[in-house]
């Protein structure tokens, strides 16, 4: 079995200097273009996957460092880098840093109030002692190459992937154990051949024809040379922002909620985005 654990490195975008640390920090400079490409490929490699709001820096006008994590491996190419842009182009003088975690433990990080925000697949148990904002409601496809001899089918049971190499996600997916859990009702030990995050290498290993991967749909825009078969019985996901109930938020993380469910209403409309904070 092959394990592709995402890596954490990312960078500082600062006029024309790059390092590695992301942070737009409060000292008046704006992304460079060359920055911003560079930013847009390492997203497309699944490099980040989290955000962190505030600032390091005491006194500068601005809030202390919050952390904000952006989990949904791969599905961050479907929110960045233009989430990111739209809003920096709003507050631009807030500070914003990306890191990644899985869903689960991102969950578990805001329920300890180390965490403010987490961007999370919400199929997890813990999720009613949590605010949340539903962005994305999706259905799971199998994704194969057009040479693959399932590609065409109008359907995919996990009765018929039980002999498939598949490409699976990380221990602290909400997806994997969602998957995981169908295969166990039907006694069936899938034949995992990557355990992966990224979506770069999930897309090499496909068109490949080294295996087949459980996808979003909204994902398959990404994945060019590729098929999405439906898997039925259909599997739904939803991707929000969740917060902890009761927790003190400070104005940076409050308008970061704000932007998120204006950009959500505005882009995922057709998806029905919703709220269930209190």
């Amino acid at each position: 079995m092959i394990h592709d654990f995402p890596g954490t490195t990312v960078f500082v975008c600062q006029a024309d200097h790059i390092r590695f640390r992301v942070s737009w920090r409060n000292h008046g400079y704006r992304p460079h273009m060359l920055g911003n490409y560079f930013f847009f490929h390492l997203v497309q490699m699944k490099i980040f996957a989290g955000i962190s709001i505030g600032s390091d820096r005491m006194g500068d006008g601005v809030q202390p460092v919050s952390r904000l994590f952006a989990v949904l491996s791969p599905v961050i190419t479907l929110f960045f880098p233009e989430m990111l842009l739209l809003f920096h182009q709003e507050h631009p003088a807030i500070p914003v840093e990306l890191l990644e975690y899985g869903s689960i433990r991102a969950s578990r990080l805001v329920q300890e109030e180390t965490l403010d925000l987490a961007l999370v697949n919400m199929n997890f148990y813990e999720i009613d002692k949590l605010n949340s904002y539903e962005m994305l409601s999706d259905q799971i496809v199998f994704c194969v190459s057009p040479k693959h001899p399932l590609a065409s089918y109008k359907e995919a049971t996990m009765e018929m992937l039980k002999d498939e190499p598949l490409i699976m996600y990380n221990t602290d997916s909400v997806l994997n154990t969602t998957l995981q859990a169908r295969f166990d009702s039907l006694r069936i030990k899938p034949k995992v051949l990557l355990s992966a995050s990224q979506l770069y290498t999930i897309h090499d290993f496909v068109k490949n024809q080294l295996g087949g991967a459980f996808l979003y749909s909204s994902l398959m825009e990404n994945m060019p040379g590729c098929i999405g078969i439906p898997v039925t019985p259909l599997i739904h996901q939803e991707i929000g922002l969740i917060w902890k109930k009761g927790k003190y938020i400070n104005s940076s993380v409050e308008k970061y909620i704000t932007f998120t469910k204006h950009y959500a209403e505005t882009k995922w409309r057709n998806y029905g985005a919703s709220t269930t904070d209190k």
